[in-house]
């Protein structure tokens, strides 16, 4: 089945069930959080995507995977979300269950290492958003309540929803963390 655009007005129903504060929000770096950038040491996220993931990871638990190292990814983000898996699921950060493996890499998938964050925060649901082959890891997951974002349109995705570029995105954290904090104003308001 073909993934359908987001932005088209049953995505973003289907979408709106998902923002909670009880479902993890994750995320590829590289050509999601980034655009892809010729020279890999040059990438950096844009100071409006940090920001808002700051905000939305006080609002909800944010995580990052990707194929970067820990330690560079942390560089390129430049701020830290509640979990950042590099490695493509092989590198998790210090203390974290032996997960740690430097000379297995890619012992992990990102499949893997999203199911992993959920039972580390106790979260049943997933939003995963990312653009590439090693994201189809993620999004071919069965068994688990997972809503998945293709950033871009190649047709070549189990994701059921794609966004055409990376710079669509920001409009869409925004979003989210817009009803975040609607959702937290409601429930002190109680």
């Amino acid at each position: 089945m073909a993934a359908s655009y987001l932005f088209d007005s049953d995505g973003l129903v289907a979408l709106a069930r998902y923002v909670a504060p009880d479902t993890l929000f994750a995320f590829d770096l590289d050509g999601t959080l980034t655009p892809i950038v010729d020279d890999c040491f040059a990438a950096q996220s844009d100071e409006p995507v940090r920001a808002t993931l700051k905000r939305m990871a006080e609002l909800a638990k944010v995580a990052v995977i990707t194929g970067r190292s820990r330690k560079d990814a942390l560089t390129i983000l430049g701020m830290e979300p509640h979990l950042l898996v590099g490695n493509h699921g092989a590198e998790w950060p210090v203390g974290s269950e032996s997960r740690n493996q430097p000379f297995v890499m890619n012992a992990f998938t990102k499949g893997e290492a999203l199911m992993a964050a959920m039972a580390r925060f106790g979260l049943e649901r997933a939003v995963y958003f990312g653009d590439d082959i090693t994201d189809e890891e993620v999004f071919e997951l069965k068994g688990i309540d997972l809503f998945g974002i293709h950033i871009g349109n190649n047709g070549q995705t189990a994701a059921p929803y794609y966004l055409t570029k990376p710079s669509a995105l920001l409009g869409l954290l925004n979003s989210m963390v817009g009803m975040l904090e609607l959702q937290r104003n409601e429930g002190l308001a109680l």
